[in-house]
């Protein structure tokens, strides 16, 4: 069935199932428990951390717009994505195979993993207006993601094997599982980079760089709906940011969870988060994405409220099968519904702002539960996020006032 997909399809849903494994198992799990264990180990580890990601969100923020404005130009797509392909895979590379370094060399090279990835998303998700109908964007999105979480799966098993299915340990262990991960990615990775560099140039563009962005950014402030769709997938993302990135550490150090319950709660993530995705989205096809959008918004609050006042194990998993149901359903729906605002002809440069905007919001996510932790506890920080949720909230609630009828 998945190789009866026209081409161009498959090797678009076979990156999303490349790249979840270094967002689930890099980002998410393995990354930062490496970090927090064997590179920074002092008290203040999770800090440092998120400290880390402001700085690695921050460079993507301001890098995005000229990358996108110079991906619309001549053949740029490709070859920006390549290089910035090239640099990530060096990236986690030269962290997999350090022996002996200095912290902040390991450091250097997890901020530069960190926005180089995430400037290959977002060239990725510029693809979409190009590869699929509008009205299509929100159902092929959420296979994307769905389809992802296969492959985060998959090189889980993968990297497991290789250890004797015994949770990583010592250093080594760590790298060797960054090592498998790299190695997924390059080999699911390449259908799409072969596929990018057959498709014809785009339209030349004398137009300078600088105004190209200026001009893109005029237009996005003038057009109200993509603007309260900024606003509000900022605010979105960066909650699902901070609590993508601090959760493995906050299970570890503030419940004690030891790393198999964590590596088994990544799992059960995956497994319901795959019918969990393709369901939401559906009925937000259906009765709209703003709609569906301002429920997920509402109901983020409800399980981070459960995230603080859960102590137990299984209340915990309890937590998770609801948070699971959400976890893909929330960028996927964001993903398709810009992909359907946005021009085509101008599809990577709105998606560099939104790349921009996500990521300059994503800074202070990190950064507000890195000083809720120093001046109270890692509990109360995870609460940091609420006032995200709810400011999401309110654009949505703008958004459907305005534009119900053309949204």
């Amino acid at each position: 069935m998945l190789f009866r997909l026209p081409s161009k399809t498959l090797s678009w849903l076979l990156y999303d199932f490349s790249n979840s494994a270094y967002v689930l198992l890099g980002m998410t799990l393995f990354l930062p428990l490496f970090y927090t264990s064997h590179i920074h180990t002092v008290n203040n580890a999770s800090q440092q951390w998120g400290l880390l990601i402001s700085l690695s969100l921050f460079i993507v923020a301001i890098s995005a717009p000229f990358i996108g404005a110079l991906a619309d130009k001549n053949k740029n797509r490709f070859r920006l994505f390549l290089a910035l392909n090239l640099i990530f895979i060096s990236s986690v590379l030269a962290i997999a195979m350090a022996e002996s370094i200095p912290s902040i060399g390991y450091e250097v090279l997890i901020v530069t993993a960190t926005s180089s990835f995430s400037l290959c998303l977002f060239l990725y998700d510029s693809l979409m207006p190009g590869y699929f109908k509008k009205i299509d964007s929100v159902s092929q999105s959420a296979k994307g993601w769905a389809f992802g979480y296969f492959g985060g799966f998959a090189c889980l098993l993968i990297a497991l094997s290789i250890l004797g299915f015994r949770m990583p340990a010592s250093a080594t262990d760590y790298q060797i599982i960054l090592r498998v991960i790299i190695v997924f990615y390059i080999a699911f990775s390449l259908p799409l980079l072969i596929r990018m560099f057959e498709e014809a140039p785009g339209d030349q563009n004398e137009i300078s760089l600088m105004n190209d962005v200026r001009k893109t950014l005029s237009d996005i402030i003038k057009n109200k709906q993509i603007l309260l769709y900024l606003i509000c997938a900022l605010a979105l993302m960066d909650g699902l940011t901070t609590l993508t990135f601090f959760i493995s550490i906050y299970a570890k150090s503030v419940l004690g969870f030891e790393t198999r319950h964590i590596v088994m709660l990544i799992v059960f993530l995956q497994c319901v988060a795959v019918p969990g995705t393709l369901f939401i989205s559906r009925i937000a096809e259906r009765v709209g994405e703003p709609t569906v959008l301002l429920w997920l918004a509402l109901l983020w609050i409800f399980v981070t409220v459960l995230v603080y006042i859960t102590d137990s194990l299984y209340t915990f998993y309890l937590v998770a099968l609801l948070a699971g149901t959400l976890l893909g359903s929330t960028p996927a729906i964001l993903r398709g519904w810009y992909a359907r605002l946005v021009p085509k002809d101008a599809r990577s440069r709105y998606f560099g702002f939104n790349a921009m905007a996500t990521r300059v919001a994503a800074v202070f996510g990190p950064l507000a539960y890195v000083l809720t932790a120093s001046i109270l506890n890692e509990r109360v920080a995870i609460l940091s996020v609420v006032p995200l949720f709810a400011l999401a909230m309110s654009c949505l609630l703008i958004y459907r006032i305005k534009f119900s009828e053309t949204s």
